[in-house]
């Protein structure tokens, strides 16, 4: 059963570095973004080599408790180095949040960044394996301490 347990967690833990192709941003604080108008959003992805990857754009739609921003493809989380959450302009597009992309959630000054992953059957295996083999190792534990106690 010990196999069981490391099985388990090989896979959640792989599964914590997999490909994302959505990030989930939400807004800190009470405060609307703006009182005038909603502006259009969208998230860009870069890469350590340089590379950048748009999202989709929200248009009119205000951050609130947070959007899905899809990407059209999957995003690598351990080659990102920065996620830019942007304003599109007419003019020239604005730069709201930046932060550095290290680990599942970012949070910034206003805006706090999630990488969304879809359960895979990959880690859905890995927490099917986690469940029964922390069960027999508590079962152990307690039969351990029981045959001490008499």
């Amino acid at each position: 059963m010990p196999w069981l347990l490391g099985a388990g967690m090989l896979s959640v833990f792989i599964n914590e570095y997999s490909p994302v192709s959505q990030i989930l941003v939400t807004k800190e604080g009470l405060l609307p973004e703006s009182f005038v108008e909603t502006p259009d959003y969208y998230v860009i992805a870069l890469y350590d080599s340089g590379k950048a990857v748009r999202s989709s754009t929200y248009t009119d739609i205000p951050i609130g408790n947070g959007l899905r921003f899809d990407f059209p493809q999957l995003l690598r989380p351990l080659r990102l180095a920065n996620l830019c959450l942007m304003i599109e302009n007419i003019i020239s597009d604005k730069v709201i949040e930046q932060v550095e992309a290290r680990g599942s959630t970012m949070r910034g000054q206003r805006y706090q960044f999630k990488l969304v992953r879809s359960l895979t059957w990959w880690s859905a295996g890995g927490y099917a394996m986690l469940i029964p083999s922390a069960g027999y190792l508590l079962l152990v534990l307690v039969y351990v301490v029981r045959a001490q106690a008499v």
